[in-house]
């Protein structure tokens, strides 16, 4: 949503701060505000208002308003029935089944508007031109890398999870020139093997994309491009569901795309085996 995009700016000036903190303080209020009288309530300018709003990736106040407005109702819902820790000792099985969609939407909407357009086409091209697709991660992330390899090899593209850049491994793919693209998943972006994998891949001149919970990372640092997913504080607040659908969201998106691109071929296959079956439904 806007909110989230908006509090994970960076590199704002003071003046900015002001008006983010003023609209999320008061998300009634300005969706009766113009330009101007949002100025003269944060006690800053138009001109401010409107370089806060292009950091936002919007032309102007008008259109980050219109996507404010569109949003809103959809914002107090989660703020009226999704706590920031949504269960309690008292919590009931009624209250999970109620409330695990709204978790699983809020970490979603999250990743989906943190995602530059441009930026998914620039990855989705890459990956469309590689013969290997490689998945890097640790601990919980190396099952995400499993999950994605299997997806990815549904339809019809190579690809492998790993925890570790084998040093001999990545020199061949550098040495035979295949053409291949690395995706590395940190929750923090600091884990120290995930990192060290990334250096191996770097100088190799393997293209990465790094998937992490803040685009100011070390490992961003190093990779091509980097998607920001969401991540919590801690258990309570179901950090690694949060974390594990927002992962997942990213790498739906890559393998839908790749299914488009091979979708006749993909669709004479689905009918092969279709036949298939039904030849062995009869035999039986």
């Amino acid at each position: 949503m806007i909110v989230d995009k908006i509090k994970s700016l960076d590199h704002l000036t003071q003046q900015e701060t002001y008006v983010m903190q003023y609209i999320l303080a008061h998300p009634q209020d300005v969706l009766k505000m113009n330009c101007n009288q949002l100025a003269k309530a944060s006690h800053t300018s138009a001109s401010t208002i409107i370089r806060l709003s292009q950091k936002a990736g919007y032309k102007g106040y008008s259109e980050l308003k219109i996507q404010f407005a569109s949003e809103y109702s959809k914002m107090q819902q989660m703020e009226e029935e999704l706590k920031p820790i949504p269960y309690e000792k008292e919590s009931t099985i009624d209250d999970i089944i109620q409330t695990m969609p709204l978790i699983y939407t809020k970490a979603i909407d999250f990743t989906r508007t943190m995602l530059e357009r441009n930026k998914m086409i620039q990855i989705i091209n890459r990956l469309k031109q590689s013969e290997r697709i490689e998945i890097y991660g640790d601990g919980v992330n190396y099952e995400l890398a499993k999950i994605a390899a299997y997806k990815f090899e549904e339809v019809g593209v190579s690809a492998y999870a790993y925890t570790s850049a084998n040093w001999t491994h990545v020199k061949l793919l550098e040495k035979n020139k295949t053409n291949t693209i690395a995706v590395l998943i940190s929750h923090t972006g600091k884990n120290p093997g995930i990192i060290d994998s990334a250096k191996r891949l770097k100088d190799a001149h393997i293209f990465m994309v790094g998937i992490v919970g803040t685009k100011d990372s070390s490992l961003s640092r190093w990779c091509d491009t980097s998607l920001q997913i969401m991540t919590t504080r801690n258990t309570l607040e179901f950090s690694n569901v949060m974390f594990t659908m927002s992962t997942q969201y990213i790498f739906d998106i890559m393998v839908a795309s790749l299914m488009i691109q091979h979708y006749d071929h993909l669709k004479m296959i689905t009918e092969e085996l279709r036949e298939a079956r039904e030849q062995w439904g009869k035999e039986e």
